[in-house]
């Protein structure tokens, strides 16, 4: 009960939001997250520096520039990201990879999407600042996936594009015979 009143007082106050989670039969689910008007609440200069760094990159190099900028952390989070990612089935691999994204703040879970689909969701985005001004940044984090994972993902839904969530549909590569 000391949660639950905590958390309407938070709601009240506009600095939490509820939102439904899919799930199966039974109560709807509901999750939490920070309301916008509450994000100002935190510091994020790290967005600043990481935003006016790109900016200095694109003014000297070119938007190339950055996008070589992004892709050398892309290489750099790759190999950590393999180190922890590296189930046998597709499905653990989702698993093990938004439990990662998890652990770094993403907020992300992963769900079955269909018989051979899987889902991940992202409630939380930390380069959110980055994405509004490069969208390379996304496109480059949906290839570390597809790297990471060694399956098609498709983006579906993003924040920075006005979602909830960040959502990631991961089907396995067709194989070719031969």
């Amino acid at each position: 009960m000391g949660v639950h009143k905590h958390v309407q007082e938070l709601e009240e106050r506009g600095l939490i939001e509820r939102i439904p989670v899919r799930g199966g039969t039974g109560r709807p689910r509901l999750a939490l997250r920070l309301a916008p008007s509450a994000t100002s609440l935190f510091p994020r200069a790290y967005a600043g520096v990481t935003c006016a760094a790109l900016a200095y990159i694109e003014e000297k190099l070119g938007r190339k520039g950055v996008e070589e900028a992004l892709r050398r952390r892309q290489t750099e989070t790759l190999t950590g990201y393999r180190d922890q990612v590296k189930a046998e089935t597709l499905a653990e691999r989702v698993h093990q990879l938004a439990g990662l994204r998890d652990r770094e703040g993403y907020m992300a879970e992963d769900h079955r999407a269909g018989p051979a689909k899987f889902e991940i969701l992202e409630h939380n985005c930390p380069i959110l600042a980055v994405a509004e001004n490069y969208w390379e940044a996304c496109t480059i984090e949906n290839e570390l996936f597809r790297k990471v994972l060694d399956a098609n993902v498709e983006t579906t839904h993003r924040v920075v594009a006005g979602g909830n969530v960040c959502r990631f549909l991961v089907t396995p590569k067709r194989r070719t015979p031969g």
